[in-house]
């Protein structure tokens, strides 16, 4: 498996080395040290504490696929986050994950009295 390492320092004066699948893209593990515990590390001194987090174990080694899609809204509103509700109730399709990110500035529109919402669809295959 490919993957992308990142390694930074934060506004709370930790390390945080975080690994990303070049195949679906998901940041999948962050690991967090101190300053001290890092310069250990890196200079030989092995088994060092952190703090370490996973995510989106399922989805690495696949091949991320996204589709854009729009469907119109049978809701008159310009209230964002009432939109975004409607498209996770009513247009989640079987296999894919929908993004209710409607923060682009051609995400929503209105058309001859019709709201129109602009979102994609990912999933994840194997390759």
């Amino acid at each position: 498996m490919k993957a992308k390492v990142t390694i930074s320092r934060s506004s709370d004066d930790k390390v945080r080395i975080r690994f990303r699948d070049e195949a679906s893209g998901i940041e999948f593990a962050e690991a967090s040290l101190t300053i001290e515990g890092f310069g250990w590390a890196i200079t030989g001194l092995a088994e060092q504490d952190a703090d370490l987090s996973v995510r989106g174990l399922e989805w690495v080694g696949k091949r991320r696929i996204t589709e854009p899609r729009k469907v119109v809204c049978p809701l008159n509103t310009h209230d964002k986050k009432v939109l975004e509700a409607w498209l996770r109730e009513n247009a989640q399709e079987d296999g894919w994950l929908v993004s209710t990110n409607l923060g682009w500035q051609t995400s929503v529109s209105y058309v001859d009295g019709a709201t129109v919402l602009r979102y994609s669809v990912t999933k994840y295959v194997d390759e």
